[in-house]
């Protein structure tokens, strides 16, 4: 299962229907979503190159930002990747 998967799947858990969850749906599976979902959906806001953009990315994002969650400066890719390489 892919990253983007999960968090569709998360998402998908709010309506039966497929349509954008309502900030208090979403604020209530923030609540009581386990670390790793929480963490997932956080790496999204700020590198969706590399987890992927979730379904309904750009609301997701903006009822993140309304619930207090602050994006990370986005990592780059590049870079980690040659520090990897160094390391060896």
């Amino acid at each position: 299962m892919t990253i983007t998967s999960r968090l569709d799947r998360l998402t998908a858990q709010l309506s039966k229907k497929d349509r954008p969850p309502s900030f208090e749906e979403f604020s209530e599976l923030w609540r009581t979503a386990d670390p790793l979902s929480r963490s997932l959906f956080e790496m999204s806001m700020s590198n969706p190159n590399i987890v992927g953009r979730p379904r309904h990315y750009e609301l997701i994002k903006k009822y993140l930002t309304e619930l207090g969650v602050k994006a990370d400066d986005p990592l780059d890719l590049e870079q980690v990747l040659s520090e990897l390489q160094s390391d060896d």
